[in-house]
Order: C-alpha cells, then sequence, then structure tokens
C-alpha cells in the first residue's frame, strides 16, 4: 500500500514540477522559489527530500542571487560611466570650436580646380604613392601621382588631380601601390578651423564649413 501511495505522489511530482520559462533555459529567483515549493510540496512523506540535497539547492539560490545582484551593479555602474564619458566628449568638443585640429577625413572641397593639402603616414621603408579623388558614384574622377616617398607622415598636394574636377565635395583615397600594381589605403589625415558642433546620437560632431567630424577622429588640437 505504501508503495501505491509512494508511486502516486512520484507521478504526481513529475507532473506539478515547473520548469524555467526564461529564455536560453536560465532559471531566475522567482522559477527556483517555485521549484523548490513544490518539490517540498509533492515529496515522498516515506521518503522525504534529503536534507544535504536541499541545503545543497538552497545554497545554489543564493550564488545565482548574488550574481543578479553583481550584474545590476556593474550594469549600474557602466551606465554611469557612459554618461561620464559623453559629458566629457561634449565638454571637449566645444573647447575645440575657433581651434585648429588634426583628423583622420577623407572628404574634400574642391573649388577653383584647387583644395586643402592632406597628409598620410608612410610605412618606415618608404612607399609609391596616389591620391585618387572620387565623386558621389564611386567613380575617380582625378589623380595625383607623387612616386615613391620616404617613411613617415607627408603632405600631399592635391592640385595635381584637380584639373578636371568641378567645384564640390568629394571623397579622397589615399593608397600606396607596389609593384605589381596592387593599392593599400593609407588613412588621409587632414588640418583645419572648427566654427560648430553639434551632438548627435553618437555623440559630438565638429564642424568646419560644410565638413562634420566626429569627435572620435582629432587625433590633435593646436594651441591658438
Amino acid at each position: 500500500m505504501s508503495t501505491a501511495v509512494g508511486a502516486t505522489t512520484s507521478a504526481q511530482q513529475k507532473q506539478t514540477t515547473p520548469t524555467s520559462s526564461i529564455a536560453g533555459g536560465a532559471m531566475g529567483k522567482d522559477q527556483f522559489v517555485k521549484l523548490l515549493v513544490a518539490q517540498m510540496t509533492h515529496q515522498d512523506p516515506l521518503n522525504p527530500m534529503d536534507s544535504s540535497q536541499m541545503a545543497a539547492q538552497l545554497a545554489q539560490f543564493s550564488s545565482v542571487e548574488q550574481l543578479m545582484n553583481i550584474s545590476t551593479q556593474l550594469q549600474t555602474q557602466s551606465d554611469g560611466s557612459a554618461m561620464m564619458l559623453d559629458a566629457l566628449d561634449r565638454n571637449a568638443a566645444l573647447g575645440m570650436i575657433g581651434r585648429s585640429v588634426t583628423a583622420v577625413s577623407d572628404e574634400v572641397t574642391v573649388s577653383g580646380h584647387a583644395a586643402g593639402d592632406i597628409q598620410a603616414d608612410i610605412p618606415s621603408a618608404g612607399a609609391h604613392v596616389r591620391a585618387r579623388i572620387v565623386d558621389a558614384t564611386g567613380q575617380t574622377i582625378g589623380t595625383a601621382d607623387y612616386g615613391v616617398l620616404a617613411g613617415g607622415r607627408q603632405t600631399l598636394d592635391l592640385t595635381k588631380g584637380l584639373k578636371s574636377v568641378p567645384n564640390g565635395s568629394y571623397t579622397v583615397k589615399v593608397e600606396m601601390v607596389d609593384a605589381d600594381g596592387k593599392a593599400t589605403a593609407l588613412t588621409p589625415i587632414q588640418t583645419f578651423k572648427i566654427d560648430g558642433l553639434r551632438f548627435g546620437t553618437n555623440g559630438a560632431v565638429l564642424t568646419s564649413g560644410t565638413r562634420s567630424v566626429p569627435i572620435g577622429n582629432v587625433i590633435g588640437v593646436a594651441s591658438n
């Protein structure tokens, strides 16, 4: 008779034991408590839950709760750090208005077949360098070839590549070309005066005429 009771209770336990409903199979605090209560309610009275097993489950629950609390604290700290960095970026950007900055920028403005100089860091061994002026469709409409340049930061005059380029804003692509004609991109660097500032979803954006430069692209600020 006792065996039948145990069997019935065991079957009930299988039917009524709750499972986690959290995505990915992770068990939250509420699910754990429900599971523990169900186990204690439907346990076989002739074969109750092992106290050591219950203690282990309680210890597991405590560990999970502590980890969840730590995660919450870390998220709070992360949010606070992000707000602080945003405030620092805004303050730094305000201090750049009216000053000359050096920044990574591939935008060039052509006026009267002329444009400002650009710079590029050439590998220490030197390389054959060229600059291409590209329009909005991705077509190259002007090319300036500088031959082999020594390593280090070099200033590139774009004038020779702008003879047939009409006024407007374009993209400049600086490349070093090997003996087989294979081109490897170099980062274009420019210096200009900041005359404005706006704040976008990704942080502060500096302006110089029609040019827009994210503050993260700035690599140097003049003392003037």
